[in-house]
């Protein structure tokens, strides 16, 4: 006879730019509450919650240029977030997308510049952006 062992079926989201917005902010009551519970859910290991670095991307500039909350604010949130067990980044390592946030806390580029620098390899980085030029 062969034993059965329960296996715990775990929910996958996939996140957009707005939904994470709505935990940082916590600006839309409504929305903030239907995030907190799926944040609650992946806490717990119930959910798996996947995003693009296009939205970890989009939520630095959203979060910067429209909603001016300074880097040493969202940074660590949005650290604190993506470090969470559950929490999936599609395209990339999570350490290599913590890596160009903490550079990102350091230098005044934005995420895009700082990506490009960081994971260029031994490839000469062509720009014609004078800060990142600057760092290399």
């Amino acid at each position: 006879m062969s034993q059965r062992t329960s296996q715990k079926t775990i929910k996958k989201a996939y996140l957009d730019t707005n939904f994470i917005l709505r935990l940082s902010l916590e600006d839309i009551e409504s929305q903030y509450l239907e995030a907190k519970e799926t944040l609650s859910d992946v806490e717990k290991g119930n959910t798996e919650a996947h995003l693009s670095l296009l939205v970890v991307n989009e939520f630095c500039w959203i979060s910067e240029n429209y909603y001016n909350v300074p880097r040493k604010k969202y940074i660590p949130w949005l650290m604190k977030f993506l470090l969470l067990d559950k929490v999936k980044i599609v395209e990339v390592k999570k350490d290599l997308t913590i890596k160009v946030l903490k550079l990102m806390l350091k230098k005044n580029l934005d995420l895009t510049d700082l990506y490009l620098y960081t994971t260029r390899g031994n490839k000469t980085l062509l720009t014609f952006d004078k800060k990142l030029k600057k760092l290399l």
